[in-house]
């Protein structure tokens, strides 16, 4: 019995603090939205494939639905807006207040020499609240995908899902190329 004992402790979780699902900022399957990455890394191109990775990823996730760009394009043209417009962290809350979708997921990838920086933060689309804010490194762009990878990775586990599972998840770069110049053409 107590060897028993012993597998299921080490085997749940152990969270520092309860999930955002169990604090009822978001529920399970809630709508989230992936507003374009900032680009503090002065290449194009970049922002926008980091933004794309991590929307794949947490496309993967069963607790939360995440809006596809064409939902997106769709609210900003009934929103009057050019479709074409950036969604920086201010046209997401507009975009998730119009749609009622209670938090979206924000970020920005720098380069410091040959190394980068991904961070990212869900955003309460009502108070503006932080609800989790993660930063990864990555030693040279044959990493950057590993970074998004793990920053993804908190970000699911600090909405709910279970670090067993979370561990059942192949890397993402397993499942896309770890090349960034085919990462910009994607």
């Amino acid at each position: 019995v107590a060897l028993g004992a012993v597998a299921y402790v080490s085997m749940r979780d152990t969270r520092a603090e309860p999930s955002l699902i169990t604090t009822g900022a978001i529920a399970r399957k809630d709508r989230l939205l992936v507003a374009d990455f900032a680009n503090l890394a002065a290449d194009s191109t970049l922002a926008a494939a980091v933004t794309e990775v991590l929307r794949v990823d947490l496309t993967q996730s069963p607790f939360v639905t995440v809006l596809t760009p064409r939902q997106v394009r769709t609210t900003l043209t009934r929103m009057e807006r050019t479709p074409e417009i950036a969604v920086d962290d201010s046209v997401a809350r507009e975009v998730a207040l119009r749609m009622g979708v209670k938090a979206f997921v924000t970020g920005s990838v720098a380069r410091v020499a040959s190394a980068y920086t991904v961070t990212v933060q869900l955003v309460n689309a009502r108070s503006g609240e932080v609800l989790a804010a993660y930063r990864e490194t990555a030693s040279d762009s044959t990493r950057l995908i590993d970074a998004v990878d793990r920053a993804s990775k908190q970000l699911r586990y600090r909405i709910g899902e279970s670090l067993r599972a979370l561990r059942d998840v192949p890397p993402l770069s397993t499942e896309m190329t770890a090349s960034l110049a085919a990462l910009r053409k994607y």
